[in-house]
């Protein structure tokens, strides 16, 4: 049987990838050991052999909670959407899993770059208006699409000041962030 992820490594970052054959996109496995990269991709591979050559009418809610045990929080997300969906336009009469038993999804917290790293991504860096961005997103410790979703309205130039909201919160940041003096 063909396998739909395959595993990559990219030597100058150090950093191991999963490519995905169907849609050929490649994710970041946020690993460097090579064993748990192997697991992982692996892990992927075999998440669906219990229910893929099924049809969803023929599928047990046992064949689905062994999906989502063997497979990760992207498995639950996208066998729940497929559920509804196939609830929805009636293709299934009765849910397989009733909506209160699905296994409650978990995602790991965010990390933050260290000092280290980000030194290692400016040295990186050749185009001086991306390393500028950069480091404009390190001191005021936003993400890249917070940063550049900022405007004018936001930035106070007589104060020095910038009120700003995270793309995560989905809300207005509470207060005002005093940005350090260059």
């Amino acid at each position: 049987m063909k396998t739909r992820y395959r595993l990559l490594y990219r030597s100058e970052r150090g950093t191991f990838f999963c490519f995905d054959k169907l849609t050929k996109k490649r994710t970041g496995l946020n690993t460097r050991d090579r064993d748990s990269a192997e697991q992982i991709v692996l892990a992927k591979n075999r998440a669906l052999d219990g229910i893929r050559n099924k049809t969803i009418i023929e599928t047990l809610a046992e064949d689905l909670l062994q999906a989502l045990k063997a497979g990760t929080v992207s498995t639950n997300t996208h066998l729940r959407k497929f559920h509804n969906f196939c609830l929805s336009i009636n293709w299934l009469p009765w849910p397989i899993i009733h909506k209160r038993l699905w296994p409650e999804i978990t995602f790991k917290d965010k990390l933050v770059i260290t000092r280290e790293e980000h030194d290692k991504i400016i040295a990186r860096e050749k185009n001086p208006e991306r390393q500028d961005f950069y480091e404009l997103c390190w001191r005021m410790g936003g993400s890249q699409s917070d940063i550049a979703g900022l405007e004018t309205e936001q930035i106070d130039w007589n104060n020095k000041v910038i009120a700003r909201f995270a793309c995560v919160d989905r809300a207005p940041f509470e207060g005002w962030r005093v940005l350090p003096a260059c």
